[in-house]
């Protein structure tokens, strides 16, 4: 399922924009409406229009075209995609400015509304769950994926005239952060899995069930892969009831790190599990001193997301990842 985020267009942007590629050099300026930018020379494929969020500070912005030798360093993309004429984009701005904003591609090399039909963006987005940081997410607008619960600053109406368009070989990508962008090519036998590749036996569990605010708690979670096919990739992530202070973190296998955004998230990367075996983290944290507690007994809820792949480079969807939730009931020390 692609991702689709909101969008903001402010009434004013006064920021000079200039582009500059490894190649196909082109500059961007300001349209009559000084809310958008759009391209100088649109005779190629690239980048061709960029609507910035809200802009608190005007700075300059720029694009570079990314060659395949470059791309080569960068995360591999999600299985069975390509690059697009192998390359990508790169987009910085020095404006100081909050998402989301919106790039629209050119692509006129397209010839076949069924080729323009497999054509995907991509954006390289910041993935704890990812052994290398990074992960490719879809950020493409497609039809019928506007929503009023989940737009809150664009219409039914500015939604649909993003969305992908064969005639003007147009296809728009949204996102809360510039960065590095690819359009990729869906491969021929993609599909959308409808049950796991394999069969994963998750378990979390709270000891003790019950702890006084001057005991810690240990979190034990078992992962075992009861087939028929071998995981290449095991990730988790722990969200600890901010009631909690984390501690400390051991693994059968792999490796388990404190987030550094968040004193509140583990995550582990287990590498590979292989068919009948079994993976146990234990997480240990204690009561956080400046809880207030009101109650003699307390529950503090924590989430714990598992991810497993058959390829790393696999998609992530319901079939391939398990959320539970538990509970720690914490218990007012005598006085």
């Amino acid at each position: 399922m692609f991702r689709v985020l909101t969008l903001t267009i402010v009434s004013t942007l006064a920021c000079s924009v200039v582009v500059c590629g490894q190649s196909n050099e082109r500059r961007m300026i300001a349209d009559h409406s000084q809310k958008n930018l759009t391209a100088e020379d649109s005779q190629a494929d690239g980048i061709v229009q960029i609507k910035i969020g809200q802009l608190f500070k005007p700075g300059d912005t720029t694009y570079a075209v990314i060659d395949r030798k470059t791309l080569a360093g960068l995360p591999p993309l999600p299985t069975g995609f390509v690059a697009f004429r192998d390359q990508g984009y790169k987009v910085t701005t020095q404006a100081i400015a909050s998402g989301e904003h919106a790039v629209i591609f050119y692509v006129p090399s397209v010839k076949s509304a069924d080729e323009f039909s497999r054509l995907v963006v991509f954006h390289l987005e910041e993935d704890e769950l990812s052994p290398l940081g990074k992960s490719w997410e879809p950020v493409t607008l497609v039809p019928g994926g506007w929503d009023k619960n989940f737009f809150q600053f664009t219409s039914e109406k500015a939604y649909g005239q993003l969305v992908p368009d064969f005639a003007s070989r147009r296809i728009a990508a949204i996102v809360d952060e510039f960065g590095i962008f690819v359009i990729a090519v869906i491969p021929d036998t993609h599909q959308v899995p409808k049950e796991p590749f394999t069969q994963i036996e998750f378990l979390a569990s709270s000891s003790p069930e019950s702890m006084r605010t001057n005991e810690q708690v240990t979190h034990t979670l078992t992962i075992k892969n009861n087939g028929p096919v071998r995981a290449e990739e095991v990730n988790l992530r722990e969200s600890v009831n901010p009631a909690l202070e984390f501690q400390s973190a051991t693994t059968t296998q792999g490796k388990c790190t404190q987030s550094p955004r968040s004193m509140d998230r583990v995550f582990c990367h287990l590498g590979p599990l292989d068919v009948g075996s079994t993976a146990t983290i234990q997480i240990v944290a204690r009561f956080f001193k400046f809880t207030n507690l009101n109650e003699e007994r307390t529950s503090a809820r924590s989430t714990v997301e598992l991810v497993f792949k058959k390829k790393a480079t696999d998609f992530t969807d319901i079939t391939t990842q398990r959320i539970v939730d538990f509970d720690t009931v914490i218990l007012k020390a005598n006085p």
